[in-house]
């Protein structure tokens, strides 16, 4: 039995990205992201804040990682 294989909305979008404007755009604003939660996170907090804040920060710096990593193959090249 094959297994189903859903696409995300941004994986389609990466597809069709032919320019690469799509992907520029999600970096910059990511890194946008990136920036306003290290300097949230320079500000005092409770723990629990302060914890939230570096779990956004570590999934805000694998989702830059991974979209700066993938490569989509396009037909031909």
């Amino acid at each position: 039995m094959q297994e189903p294989h859903f696409m995300l909305d941004i994986e389609q979008r990466m597809y069709a990205d032919v320019s690469g404007e799509y992907r520029q755009g999600l970096l910059r604003h990511l890194q946008g992201l990136r920036e306003a939660l290290h300097k949230k996170r320079r500000q005092l907090h409770d723990r629990a804040t302060f914890q939230e804040i570096q779990a956004a920060c570590r999934a805000v710096d694998g989702a830059i990682d991974t979209i700066q990593t993938i490569w989509v193959k396009r037909d031909g090249k």
